[in-house]
């Protein structure tokens, strides 16, 4: 008699990949090991954005230097609430980058779909990096058409129609006499499509804007801005589509402050896929608004800030994700990470030392794939890839790959290099 021992191998691909996505990331990144099999479902990109939509809320954590630079970052995840005012115990993974880049001065500037982009203060360099597989690129610093520049700005997202991930460069001109610097602001527009080695100038426009970095939503990134240029306070949003590369006015909310402390109290969001603003000008209460479809204002947050003891009186609040319980978690730049209780009417502060951004995982590989647009053979003349402790680096004349060792980390704690 001939038994037959059945096997997940037996299963179709496409049952094991929905079986592994349902995996914490953790135990996604380990599974790549079991065999080319399961490595080969992982790293196609059918299960990269199965994996995304089950992926649960995570915080990339900044953490700077005494200089104020960046010297690590980490990645919590949210699937349940911290332990005792702590986040280590959610912590998935953590990149030391002082020791890849000892001399930089790099600022992160936000997280786009699984991606991570982060700039050079000095040269403008802009590095694009995926935290959970280990990967990153540099990309070529963005090509002036104006000499007399005074201000850069980076922004970056992800176009959900065609799958491209596209960094935006706003170069502020400075204009001929210093003393007209507010009334004729320009900023100068440029497009780095991932995979195209070129920077594309887009025009210019006249909006002054009031935070270094854009919020990313839904294919789309928004700025506070004055039009003007002449006033401190925020007169409207601006945003940037990814996919079209067009840009569009949003109104404020209603009941809108306008008092002195409004540019230092407002600040903008995403609150479950959409666009939110958070009001923390007032003395009294907190508002939080959301932006529905049709460019409806619905406010779903108010919180009285009379009741409360040492809430961040007109500083800047940023809404970042509804916990499991019903708390919202929040950061503010002096006084870090909390959460309130809605029913208790209570804050509860954690122990973080750093900036705070939202962030979703993505094990989109940054591999030179035909299924992955990210990247290609010609970004840069000389690409540099980094990856699973090891540097790729790619001839565009003849599409070689050679393998360099590199120190940025040591990922045998993530993944073993004879799988």
């Amino acid at each position: 008699m001939d038994y037959h021992r059945s096997s997940i191998s037996d299963l179709p691909s496409n049952i094991v990949a929905d079986i592994i996505s349902r995996l914490p990331t953790k135990t996604i990144i380990h599974c790549r090991c079991v065999c080319w099999a399961f490595r080969h479902i992982i790293s196609d990109k059918y299960f990269a954005n199965l994996h995304l939509l089950r992926s649960p809320g995570c915080l990339v954590i900044h953490h700077f230097d005494v200089e104020g630079y960046t010297s690590a970052y980490t990645v919590n995840e949210l699937k349940d609430k911290p332990y005792r005012n702590s986040l280590q115990r959610n912590q998935l993974l953590k990149f030391d980058l002082k020791e890849k880049f000892p001399n930089a001065k790099l600022h992160l500037v936000c997280s786009a779909n699984g991606f991570l982009c982060l700039r050079e203060s000095d040269t403008h360099a802009v590095c694009i990096c995926n935290p959970v597989m280990r990967e990153y690129v540099i990309l070529p610093p963005p090509e002036h058409t104006h000499r007399n520049i005074w201000k850069v700005d980076y922004a970056f997202g992800y176009c959900p129609v065609s799958g491209q991930y596209k960094v935006v460069c706003l170069s502020g001109i400075e204009p001929h006499e210093p003393a007209t610097r507010s009334s004729s602001y320009k900023l100068e527009v440029e497009v780095y499509s991932l995979g195209t080695r070129t920077w594309r100038n887009i025009g210019q426009f006249t909006h002054r804007l009031r935070g270094r970095s854009g919020v990313p939503v839904n294919g789309k990134i928004y700025w506070l801005v004055n039009a003007e240029g002449l006033r401190e306070c925020p007169d409207s949003i601006w945003s940037f589509d990814f996919e079209t590369e067009l840009t569009e006015h949003v109104s404020l909310p209603p009941k809108f402050s306008e008092d002195v402390f409004s540019y230092i109290s407002i600040s903008l969001g995403v609150q479950r896929s959409c666009l939110c603003v958070c009001d923390n000008s007032s003395y009294s209460d907190l508002a939080i608004w959301v932006l529905k479809e049709g460019g409806v204002w619905t406010r779903e947050v108010f919180i009285r800030k009379t009741s409360l003891r040492n809430w961040p009186s007109v500083d800047i609040v940023k809404p970042l994700a509804v916990l499991e319980d019903g708390d919202i978690l929040m950061f503010c730049a002096w006084e870090n990470l909390f959460s309130y209780n809605f029913n208790k009417i209570s804050r509860n502060n954690f122990n973080t030392c750093g900036r705070v951004f939202q962030h979703f995982n993505v094990l989109l590989p940054t591999t030179v794939s035909e299924c992955v647009s990210i990247l290609s053979m010609h970004i840069l003349d000389e690409t540099f890839l980094h990856r699973a402790g090891f540097t790729i680096r790619i001839d565009p004349v003849t599409h070689s790959d050679s393998l360099e060792r590199d120190s940025w980390y040591n990922s045998r704690r993530l993944i073993n290099r004879d799988c």
